[in-house]
């Protein structure tokens, strides 16, 4: 968690990393990180259907556990969680556990795939891009 301290103007935030609070230290403020657990909806708001590569990296971030394309990818080791985020956004979708994983990933290519699986869809779009 990032605690921010506003000094003397109240427009010049800087961050410092303290522990507790005192009454002699400035008024601090706590900024939180948006993180969702509803995959379609994060889906639907951060995956571009029309675009393969997006879908494509998607999918391999969440499956590889690191981050690929646009998305950046953190693993909790200790508890099996993964947050995925895509680059310029504070929108973090979290996955808590391997089922959850195999489902988000099956969500993916039932939305996006054409009923294909996903390196059939990556293929045929990519060579359908390199005819034109």
């Amino acid at each position: 968690m990032i605690w921010w301290r506003v000094r003397r103007h109240p427009k010049i935030i800087k961050p410092f990393w303290g522990v507790g609070h005192c009454a002699l230290r400035p008024r601090i403020i706590k900024i939180r990180r948006m993180v969702r657990t509803d995959f379609k909806d994060w889906l639907s708001c951060h995956v571009v259907p029309t675009d393969y590569q997006d879908v494509y990296d998607c999918y391999l971030s969440i499956q590889d556990k690191q981050g690929n394309g646009r998305y950046d990818v953190k693993y909790n080791f200790d508890q099996g969680k993964l947050f995925v985020t895509p680059k310029g956004t504070d929108d973090t979708l979290m996955i808590a556990s391997k089922k959850a994983r195999q489902k988000i990933l099956n969500m993916i290519e039932d939305l996006y795939c054409d009923g294909m699986d996903i390196e059939g869809y990556y293929s045929s779009h990519h060579a359908m891009e390199r005819d034109d």
